[in-house]
C-alpha cells in the first residue's frame, strides 16, 4: 500500500500527450544542463522533451549497442557502460540506423538483451535550441450555438 501511495505521489496528475520531435542539427548530450558532455545525437534521433531548465530540455535516449562495446557497472543507478574505446554507436534497430554515439564510460541502463546487441536507456539534456519546433496548434473551434445564418433581402423593384 505504502509503495503504491509514494508511486501515485511521483507521478504527475495528467501529462500532456507530446508527439516525438525531430533534431535540426546534432545535439550534445549531457548528464546536466552545462554538464559533463555524454555523447552526440544525430539527426535521425527522434526526441520527446521532457523538463525545460534554461535553454536545456531533458530527453531519453533508447536504441541498440553491440555486447562487445558493454561493460557491467553498477553506479548511479544504472547498470552498463559504454566500454569501447572511442565510444559506441546507438541505433534505432540491431545494424539500423544511427541515433547517437555515446562517449567511453558513459553509463546506461539494460531494456532487453537480443543476441549480439542489447537495448539500452540513457536520459540526458540536450539544448532547446536543436530541438525542431512544435508545429502550431489549429485554432480553437469555437464554443456556444453557431450564428444564425445571413438573411438575403430581395432587392427593391424600381420603375423604368
Amino acid at each position: 500500500m505504502l509503495r503504491a501511495t509514494l508511486v501515485a505521489l511521483l507521478l504527475p496528475l495528467s501529462l500532456p500527450a507530446q508527439a516525438p520531435r525531430a533534431l535540426v542539427r546534432e545535439a550534445e548530450l549531457r548528464k546536466a544542463p552545462l554538464g559533463v558532455a555524454l555523447g552526440a545525437l544525430t539527426t535521425a534521433a527522434k526526441v520527446v522533451p521532457g523538463r525545460q531548465d534554461g535553454q536545456y530540455v531533458e530527453v531519453a535516449l533508447e536504441g541498440w549497442v553491440f555486447n562487445g562495446s558493454l561493460a557491467d557497472d553498477r553506479r548511479e543507478g544504472f547498470d552498463l557502460a559504454i566500454a569501447a574505446a572511442n565510444g559506441e554507436w546507438v541505433r534505432a534497430a540491431p545494424n539500423g540506423a544511427i541515433l547517437a554515439k555515446l562517449r567511453k564510460g558513459t553509463l546506461v541502463t539494460r531494456v532487453e538483451k537480443q543476441g549480439a546487441w542489447t537495448r539500452i536507456r540513457r536520459g540526458g539534456w540536450i539544448a532547446l535550441a536543436n530541438v525542431e519546433k512544435p508545429a502550431a496548434a489549429p485554432a480553437p473551434a469555437a464554443t456556444g450555438p453557431a450564428p444564425p445564418p445571413a438573411q438575403v433581402r430581395p432587392a427593391p423593384i424600381t420603375a423604368q
